[in-house]
């Protein structure tokens, strides 16, 4: 529950693409330990329902493909937006 919380703190951009880099069951993961509801994820990435219901199907997505979701120059860019999330969220856990 704690990571959840932690996701919703951060920029959108930095969930975006934090989450689609992961499989599937990462998010199902998230799922069936109540952390949140497939709504729940669609809210966090400010997309709607049937988005993410489309996106999950192509999960992880690839470094290129989540610079171009999200209007990025470049893939480091989009791998740059992770590791900031990452390291935000260890710093976050941390204070816990």
């Amino acid at each position: 529950m704690r990571l959840w919380e932690g996701l919703k703190r951060l920029p959108v951009n930095q969930r975006r693409a934090f989450l689609l880099h992961f499989d599937r069951e990462v998010w199902e993961t998230f799922i069936s330990h109540g952390c949140c509801t497939w709504r729940g994820i669609a809210e966090l990435l400010e997309m709607s329902i049937g988005e993410v219901k489309d996106l999950v199907t192509r999960l992880p997505l690839s470094d290129e493909e989540i610079a171009q979701m999200l209007g990025l120059p470049n893939r480091q860019k989009a791998i740059n937006l992770r590791h900031s999330a990452i390291k935000t969220i260890k710093r976050w856990m941390r204070e816990i």
